[in-house]
């Protein structure tokens, strides 16, 4: 299963979030094996890991979400913008859970270099 989410890379992790109700977070808790890939400007990096599922149950729970919150809404350089606020308050929701995974071995494509042979390599007949 497959799934665009905005997240924050840190340390070596990368940390997202959805609610705790979803399908794939049963899932991931059932087999935490995943991927995260990431697209830019023709370029893609694909990292697996075992992601760890976190939720309020969790001690710690507090203080990730005191970093990881503001990060996400990108409302750390201004806690005062009533959006970047906004935004806190809806990524603090019941039933939110947050998901770690730890970036391990990286696999890359550069699509722009592969449009380019595939081109030439129909133009040319192959």
């Amino acid at each position: 299963m497959a799934v665009v989410v905005a997240y924050v890379y840190r340390d070596g992790v990368f940390w997202t979030n959805c609610t705790g109700r979803k399908k794939r977070v049963a899932a991931l808790r059932a087999r935490p094996g995943s991927a995260v890939v990431i697209s830019k400007d023709g370029q893609t990096a694909s990292f697996k890991g075992n992601s760890v599922v976190h939720s309020r149950a969790d001690h710690d729970w507090e203080q990730l979400t005191q970093w990881f919150y503001p990060a996400l809404a990108g409302s750390a350089p201004d806690p005062e913008d009533p959006f970047a606020r906004g935004l806190l308050r809806f990524l603090n929701a019941p039933h939110q859970a947050i998901i770690e995974t730890p970036a391990r071995m990286v696999v890359s494509f550069a699509f722009a270099k592969f449009s380019t042979a595939l081109q030439a390599a129909v133009a040319a007949g192959l």
